[in-house]
């Protein structure tokens, strides 16, 4: 799920930067940012075999 919200925010910020809505595009970015950051973390805890802690 975190992947795929990853790739979501990355096209509707590209969407948002094209029509000049900068602001919007900055939030997505760090929507964007944070998913990446969660699904680095769930792959490296499934990695070592733990289950997540938020599922």
């Amino acid at each position: 799920m975190a992947a795929y919200v990853e790739h979501l925010a990355a096209d509707l910020r590209l969407m948002s930067q094209s029509v000049d809505l900068d602001s919007l595009a900055y939030f997505l970015e760090m929507a964007r940012l944070e998913a990446s950051i969660q699904v680095e973390r769930l792959g490296r805890s499934i990695g070592r075999g733990d289950l997540p802690q938020d599922v």
